[in-house]
């Protein structure tokens, strides 16, 4: 019976394709590149590419100015307090946390972000802080770590799981953790917990096994917990 769920915040609780977008907008500006469109961010961001790889496309008739400096300008953007105005919350959200919480099952949220305060902040000008009873982010761990590589926000998530694992009362299979990407998926393997991978049309798919929990609308959310405890039954 689940009793604890974990949501990733990008691209779980928020739609993150305006902020992504707005922070090429900015930094290209700041080094004289033409602005980029929407459309080609979005199709490069379904192919899977890093922003290391479509700085990397516009810089091509550039070679005085370094990918590095514009990645640089970028990372303050994305960093910048003012990014929660660019913040648009999932469509149905508050509708599933409603019963979540109608359920007595308890909410935490977890993010690779070190932006604590910030989204705090947001969703409680939002009124969805009272959803959540606990917060984990980046700054949680106590050590200094890249957050802009996947492999970096990989190793993020599973400590911050573990974390979890070991602060809570909970089971591992009370415990399902809700993400969007491929580390949310591997970081819940690694630590042995429910997963549910919530399909967005801006990213790529991660790879999808035959027992692998899917969703794209969080109206969807109700069922597949239903499921789980179906199946945590049979089980038993």
């Amino acid at each position: 019976m689940i009793k604890l769920i974990i949501f990733d915040f990008d691209d779980t609780l928020i739609d993150n394709d305006k902020l992504d977008y707005q922070s090429f907008v900015s930094s290209f500006k700041e080094f004289g590149l033409s602005k980029p469109t929407l459309n080609d961010i979005i199709k490069y961001r379904k192919k899977g590419l890093f922003a290391e790889d479509i700085i990397k496309k516009y810089l091509k008739s550039k070679k005085n100015i370094s990918y590095l400096d514009i990645q640089s300008s970028r990372q303050k953007f994305l960093k910048n307090n003012l990014i929660i105005s660019h913040f648009k919350l999932k469509k149905n959200l508050l509708k599933s946390l409603k019963n979540i919480k109608n359920k007595k099952i308890d909410c935490f949220l977890c993010s690779s972000r070190d932006q604590k305060k910030l989204i705090i902040k947001f969703l409680k000008q939002k009124n969805f802080y009272q959803y959540f009873s606990k917060y984990y982010f980046k700054d949680d761990l106590g050590i200094k770590i890249d957050n802009s590589n996947y492999a970096n926000r990989l190793s993020i998530k599973i400590k911050l799981l573990k974390i979890i694992i070991n602060e809570s009362n909970f089971r591992k299979n009370e415990i399902l953790f809700i993400g969007n990407s491929k580390e949310d998926l591997l970081a819940a393997e690694k630590n042995k917990l429910n997963f549910i991978y919530f399909q967005n049309s801006y990213l790529p798919k991660a790879p999808i096994h035959d027992n692998m929990i899917v969703i794209d609308n969080m109206l969807n959310l109700k069922i597949k917990i239903s499921e789980i405890n179906k199946f945590d039954k049979k089980l038993k």
